[in-house]
């Protein structure tokens, strides 16, 4: 089978984190697996399609040319402006200046010197 960069952008769907009651987006291939709410609980997500379809706003981080992670946001005005919020903190942890983090923000990546981490700010297709 091919491997298609745009697969993880799919639609992911919303489901509720059991601790914070959180509203947390997962992509569908994670139905039913364990999954992490920003408040810090592991729980397993739905193992069935009983969610509200979501369009998102991801951030994407690589290292070392493998996806890290990818957190998503819904893709609306507070979601936008979450997404950018954790966009700039990542950016700021990985020791990028302002300027490389405004440009970043434009253009929707960040790329460090050595290569070996980029982050991504993408909206998903549906």
């Amino acid at each position: 089978m091919e491997d298609n960069d745009d697969d993880w952008l799919a639609p992911v769907l919303v489901t509720n984190c059991p601790k914070c009651n959180a509203a947390i987006c997962v992509p569908e291939e994670l139905l039913g697996q364990s999954v992490w709410c920003p408040c810090g609980a592991e729980f397993t997500a739905p193992d069935r399609v009983d969610a509200e379809r979501l369009r998102t706003v991801n951030v994407i981080e690589y290292v070392g040319g493998a996806v890290a992670q990818v957190i998503s946001f819904p893709d609306n005005q507070a979601g936008n402006k979450a997404a950018e919020t954790l966009f700039r903190a990542m950016a700021k942890g990985g020791s990028f200046s302002e300027q490389e983090i405004a440009v970043g923000l434009q253009e929707g990546c960040l790329e460090n010197k050595r290569g070996t981490c980029q982050l991504f700010l993408v909206h998903s297709q549906t």
